[in-house]
């Protein structure tokens, strides 16, 4: 398996390419490494050769043929080009034959050009892949060849410019490709659109954290597990501007992302090819398809019985029947349980008023155990904190599915009685029509014309009645009925959970009064004995919490959100002290 990389050099000391195709540098800070003398090192193996130069004059004879053709006279000027041909480990390769490998691209694409091929056996990183570096002068020295990629006289002319443009870049990852498939090497697809992961990046954050993920990586994992629950890519959208505080920039075309912690903006493309706008919007059909899928056996049954129902309405009517009885039921069954779930909520885990009661009454004694007493606190404060954002992405989605998912049953009403009534006329111009003489021609005619205009205005009005169906994903009357008096209820239950969200606020501001004068309370007795470690408390307090969260929402229990509390409440508590008698001594150790 081979790769090739490009890099335009604006440096106008050539001797410095030679200097590190021959001598050791620090891969980090690209300094020469020097023995105790000051004198660079030279590095232990290598292959070195020159095409249309010598390696020891190259620098001069480029120069040299600048000078003649009055090229690369300014400093923006491309001076050079580095080209990076590197093979992977298991093909087995020898030097000699990556130096061949790099004289026959040579010969192929940079034809009449200064070049100079090292071959070196090690990357910096200790894999041991061998690849060939290949510097050129890039003006060229003698005239080339006309190839099929190339559009411009200037692109092989003598005294011309070498210009890497992507057709020749794509030419290139071509022949690459075509020329390992023959030697018998693993190949890759070189042409298909990488994930852009930064290297040094990555290496230097593992280097001084073992779970370290870039921003990249972060990003990619929330959208993967945002894809198998949006509805479209503006639900998507919507759900991480207004939760989870992302600034989002899209176009026709593209799309980026930035979290919060974020300086720039990512473009999606950026992330690799299943990220880019259409990949997007493509994965999350495909994800909606496959929940369709699923749902659409259940469904069928359903659906024909509420079919043959509809069929014998001539008006709209209350929906009877035993699969709309049933379908209410079950949402105000719903709507029960929510109730008894915020009255659990308001009178069972997480009420603190009678604890916080407690803490002040016992506060008074010497011999409290403070560690215990903090991590409940903050055990509390963490359950409050992860029912808040599930409490606020319960309200988002419902937000959403209000706004763009309204059933819109008032107006399919209103269209059906606007078709009776044009049914009606339509009915009295026929007859009228057919009492007519054969000598009232005017008269026929306007009726006939009137006719005409009813029944193209029903036609209408029944394809947006259609519409509104298909909207909903509806397919009868009844089912649109049973779906709005659904979504009345989403919405109650949308106000009962900004209620509690507000209650939340609340007693998280009570929780850290009471926290502040615990620390407060211990000076004193810290100073003296102390009482455990700070990280024990956090730990004791997230286990106590997540316990009491897995319990409460079983499978809908979110690791992520729970991380996310934790790392909120750490943030929240460090500033609960106002005084400051938290970091004059009274930390806990």
């Amino acid at each position: 398996m081979a790769i090739i990389k490009h890099i335009p050099v604006k440096n106008r000391y050539y001797s410095a390419a030679v200097e590190y195709l021959t001598c050791k540098f620090d891969e980090h800070t690209m300094k020469p490494l020097v023995d105790a003398k000051g004198r660079m090192i030279m590095r232990d193996n290598f292959l070195i050769e020159g095409i249309n130069c010598e390696v020891d004059t190259f620098g001069a004879e480029c120069i040299e043929v600048n000078r003649y053709y009055g090229k690369n006279n300014a400093i923006k000027d491309v001076k050079a080009h580095h080209y990076i041909i590197s093979f992977a480990p298991e093909d087995n390769i020898v030097m000699q034959e990556a130096m061949d490998f790099g004289k026959q691209y040579v010969e192929k694409f940079l034809l009449g050009h200064q070049a100079i091929l090292a071959v070196h056996p090690d990357g910096h990183n200790g894999t041991g892949n061998i690849h060939v570096h290949i510097v050129i002068n890039s003006v060229r020295k003698y005239e080339g060849k006309k190839e099929r990629w190339q559009d411009k006289p200037c692109e092989y002319r003598q005294g011309c410019k070498h210009k890497s443009t992507g057709k020749f870049m794509h030419a290139a990852k071509r022949w690459v490709m075509r020329e390992c498939m023959l030697k018998g090497y693993n190949q890759v697809d070189l042409l298909a659109r990488s994930d852009g992961n930064n290297y040094w990046v990555e290496k230097r954050g593992k280097e001084a954290e073992p779970d370290f993920k870039t921003d990249k990586d972060m990003i990619r994992e929330r959208l993967d597990a945002l894809i198998q629950h949006a509805e479209s890519l503006d639900h998507m959208i919507y759900y991480l501007e207004h939760v989870e505080d992302w600034q989002i920039r899209e176009t026709n075309k593209t799309i980026s992302f930035r979290m919060p912690h974020m300086k720039k903006s990512i473009r999606g493309k950026s992330l690799g090819e299943n990220y880019d706008k259409f990949a997007l919007e493509k994965r999350i059909a495909e994800a909606i398809a496959f929940k369709e899928k699923e749902l659409r056996a259940e469904q069928e049954a359903m659906r024909k019985e509420t079919l043959e129902a509809a069929e014998e309405q001539v008006f709209v009517e209350l929906p009877v029947g035993e699969f709309v009885a049933d379908v209410l039921e079950e949402t105000f069954t719903m709507e029960e349980l929510a109730e008894e779930m915020v009255e659990t909520i308001l009178e069972g885990e997480y009420s603190v008023t009678e604890k916080s009661k407690s803490i002040q009454r016992d506060a008074m004694s010497k011999e409290l155990n403070y560690m215990e007493l903090l991590a409940e606190l903050q055990s509390q404060f963490v359950c409050l904190q992860y029912e808040f954002q599930y409490n606020l992405d319960k309200i988002s989605d419902l937000d959403y599915e209000h706004r763009y998912k309204n059933p819109d049953y008032a107006t399919y009403q209103a269209n059906m009685a606007r078709i009776l009534d044009k049914s009606s006329y339509i009915n009295q111009w026929t007859a009228e029509l057919s009492k007519c003489s054969l000598f009232q021609k005017n008269l026929k005619k306007m009726y006939k014309e009137q006719i005409e205009t009813a029944s193209a205005e029903v036609k209408r009005i029944e394809e947006e009645n259609k519409r509104i169906l298909s909207k909903a994903g509806c397919y009868s009357e009844s089912e649109l009925w049973v779906k709005q008096q659904s979504y009345n209820v989403t919405w109650s239950l949308c106000n009962t959970l900004a209620e509690r969200n507000r209650s939340i606020m609340a007693e998280c501001e009570g929780i850290i009064q009471k926290y502040a004068e615990l620390v407060r309370g211990a000076y004193g007795i810290l100073n003296n004995d102390g009482f455990g470690n700070n990280n024990q408390v956090e730990h004791i307090a997230e286990q106590k919490a997540k316990v009491v969260l897995q319990e409460m929402h079983g499978k809908d229990f979110s690791e992520y959100g729970f991380r996310d509390a934790c790392i909120k409440v750490g943030t929240q508590l460090q500033s609960a002290d106002k005084d400051r008698s938290y970091e004059r001594g009274v930390r806990i150790r």
